[in-house]
């Protein structure tokens, strides 16, 4: 269950990592408000209710909110989350100017797109 002060959560990516940590804070008790730049992207998932998770957590999980307005995802949260790839920083750091002021903490959680492991 949630604790603490973070009760509402933007995940900003509806990749593979996003949905998986839209999923994960999701069972763990936080609303979560899941962002992707397409509407396409977000299509399927609201056709199956949300999330189906296979791993750590396992089943369906419903997401508070979905959209492709920024400003609309990060309205009232408490933590912004990037889970975008690298190279998708700078648009959504443009995105997200004008619309934060510092109050928030935002988390980045970048991914080199396609580029596999690194030994």
């Amino acid at each position: 269950m949630a604790t603490g002060k973070l009760k509402t959560i933007a995940v900003l990516g509806a990749g593979h990592g996003g949905c998986a940590a839209a999923a994960d804070l999701t069972a763990r008790g936080y609303s979560v408000r899941l962002h992707a730049r397409r509407e396409a992207t977000l299509e399927p998932l609201r056709k199956a209710g949300g999330i189906h998770a296979r791993g750590v957590q396992q089943g369906l999980f419903p997401i508070a909110r979905m959209t492709t307005d920024v400003a609309e995802a990060i309205d009232g949260v408490d933590l912004i989350m990037l889970v975008v790839p690298s190279s998708a920083t700078p648009i959504t750091a443009a995105a997200l100017s004008g619309l934060i002021d510092g109050r928030v903490p935002i988390f980045l959680n970048p991914a080199i797109p396609a580029a596999g492991c690194i030994s």
